[in-house]
Parts: C-alpha cells; structure tokens; sequence
C-alpha cells in the first residue's frame, strides 16, 4: 500500500531490514531495503516515504544493476549474461559494501519535485533529517510545496502505519 502510494503506477518492493540500515538502499530488480529504524523511530509513514523517494531518485542516477555489475567484474557479467547466474562468490562482500557506503545527495529540486509529485509532505522527512544534523533539512523545509494551506493526505493512514510497524517489530 505504501509503495502504491508513494510510487503510484511504478511500485517499487519494500524490504524491512531488523538492522545495519539506517536509511534506504535501492537493489536491483526495483527492491527498496530499508532499516527497522525508520518503521520503529517515526510517528508517520511520511518519513520512511522521504527516504523512499529519495532512493529512488539516487537509483535513477546511479542505476543499481549496473553498480552490482561493476561490483562482479567483466568476466562474471559474461558468465550471468551467458550462462544466467553468477560464479560462487561473485557477490562475497558486495552487500556489506553497499550497506555502509554513504548515500549519495539528492539534489533538492528534484527531491522537492518528487515530495510534490507524490503529493507527500517534505516537513516529516526534513525534521528526520534535521534530528541527524543533516545540513540540507531546512532548505528542505523551507521549500516544501505543501508548507501553507491545506496539507496532503499522509503517506500511510495511521491504523496501517501501526500495523505495518508491529508486523516489522515481530
């Protein structure tokens, strides 16, 4: 239901990680990973729907197959593209690369645009931001489209934020 809303026409899969993920990973195959904390941490699903977006956006930039691909090397890339799977160990290592490399920035305008698309608040997600020390969480605040007047339906009703947080939490 989240990923419909925030992605309407393109959903993405949502993967809950118990740890090790602070914020959001775009994987192949259009799978968003995501760590417990911003299920458990958050009030709303606008700010787990922030990082959402957010990923997406660094995906479109630096699209993750080819990021993996690089990852495995030529020699492996041949063997998935010719035979269909990866030699034993191709990826030792890539998934903790990936978890604790530092997200790329998002250009605000983008990010703005994709809030506003979404039809979602920027506010919940750039006090996430602003909680880290996130320099660029009050541009984001101060550019929000739905700053004034009447604000947006929220990412998630409150009774399926709340379930979907006890599911993760078992």
């Amino acid at each position: 239901v989240l990923s419909a809303r925030v992605f309407p026409g393109q959903p993405v899969r949502i993967v809950v990680l118990p740890q090790a993920l602070a914020e959001a990973r775009q994987l192949p195959g259009r799978i968003v990973a995501v760590g417990a904390p911003l299920l458990e941490d958050h009030e709303t699903a606008d700010v787990l729907a922030g990082y959402l977006l957010a990923e997406r956006l660094r995906a479109t930039a630096d699209e993750p197959l080819a990021r993996l691909l690089d990852w495995v090397g030529l020699r492996a890339t041949f063997g998935l593209l010719t035979a269909g799977r990866l030699p034993d160990g191709a990826l030792a290592g890539y998934g903790e690369t990936l978890l604790a490399a530092e997200p790329a920035p998002v250009a605000p305008a983008a990010l703005i645009a994709a809030f506003e698309a979404a039809g979602l608040a920027v506010a919940p997600y750039a006090g996430a931001l602003a909680a880290l020390g996130r320099p660029e969480a009050a541009d984001l605040a101060a550019r929000d489209p739905f700053r004034e007047g009447v604000p947006p339906a929220p990412a998630l009703p409150d009774s399926d934020w709340v379930l979907l947080q006890d599911i993760c939490a078992r």
